[in-house]
């Protein structure tokens, strides 16, 4: 399963036997333009994910229908809608750019050309039989995420249209203590410290919803010196959440390498004192180095789970393609 933005490519002429390495009956379209699809789109999706190398994510952003279509392969890319809006729309053609941006887009576009050649030459030169033949494993580079933490943070350009940064700033695990554990102080103070924290940043969106109304939806970040046992730093502030008097929320996928979400009804004092009813939803998550949470507290007529779902992929597709990421350990 692909997380949010999902891609869909559509292969004309074929039928479920051409995603195969043998092709019985390929009828119009010919065995060796299906396996090139699918070879290359597969590679382009794991150096960009995986390896984390720009101009694969470049490629699968913006060059692989014409790619395709240059080595007769007729297929085009189905685009979908996204729960808050979908991402903004690509810079017009022939938009004007100075001759710093011209020469940084020549050389990327140069990178790019040079990845797609290999990308498709090894899909072309691999035979359906080797798929048959036991393979070593691949040594995938582990990730490992660096600071400044900030960039770390989802930024408002890959929010819809009228999203706004309503606050941001950096946490201390004083911040995070006070926020995260009101029943048992400096519990989670003393987890961040024995997990080797090094910072911690949030941002808040104000995200514009249907009929005028809007939402503030916040993400923090929070960065370790590696990353083992921040599965088990998850599971134990989930649980830490449950026993306060959250409830679970089934997500029906796990975000990262392990994730939580939890929401719940409760009263707090507004500008006025006067107490309002809230529903507070929250997702944690862990990826490589980091510790991700999404959060959302707003009148229960407001609040939508599936925005903090929505908005925790989001965070997730951007640290896979486009945060810095350190050399591992």
């Amino acid at each position: 399963m692909a997380y949010d933005p999902e891609r869909m490519f559509i292969l004309r002429g074929a039928d479920h036997q051409h995603f195969s390495d043998q092709i019985a009956e390929p009828g119009p379209c010919p065995p060796a333009k299906a396996h090139l699809l699918t070879r290359g789109l597969s590679l382009a999706h794991l150096d960009s994910v995986l390896r984390g190398e720009a101009p694969a994510r470049e490629f699968i952003a913006t060059g692989t229908a014409a790619a395709l279509r240059e080595r007769g392969v007729d297929a085009d890319e189905y685009r979908t809608t996204y729960p808050l809006g979908g991402f903004p729309d690509a810079a017009a053609p022939g938009e004007a750019a100075n001759s710093a941006q011209e020469k940084g887009a020549r050389r990327r576009r140069s990178e790019m050309l040079g990845w797609i050649g290999r990308v498709l030459a090894a899909g072309a030169l691999a035979s359906c039989a080797a798929a048959t033949t036991p393979q070593p494993a691949p040594t995938l580079v582990p990730l490992r995420f660096a600071g400044p933490v900030a960039n770390l943070v989802l930024p408002v350009t890959e929010l819809p249209t009228g999203t706004r940064i309503t606050t941001e700033g950096r946490l201390t695990t004083g911040d995070l203590d006070a926020a995260q554990s009101p029943t048992a102080p400096g519990a989670y103070e003393a987890l961040l410290i024995q997990h080797d924290f090094i910072a911690a940043y949030f941002r808040t969106f104000g995200v514009q919803k249907s009929g005028g109304k809007s939402t503030d939806v916040e993400c923090i970040v929070l960065l370790f010196a590696d990353k083992p046992g921040l599965r088990d730093l998850v599971s134990v502030q989930g649980d830490a959440m449950l026993a306060y008097g959250y409830r679970p929320i089934s997500m029906r996928q796990t975000i990262g390498d392990a994730s939580r979400a939890v929401s719940l009804n409760g009263t707090m004092k507004d500008a006025s004192g006067r107490d309002v009813t809230v529903t507070s939803v929250r997702i944690m998550y862990a990826l490589a180095n980091l510790v991700v949470q999404i959060s959302i507290q707003d009148d229960p007529k407001n609040v939508d789970p599936l925005d903090a779902i929505d908005l925790a992929n989001r965070e997730l597709q951007y640290l896979q393609r486009a945060a810095p990421l350190a050399s591992p350990r």
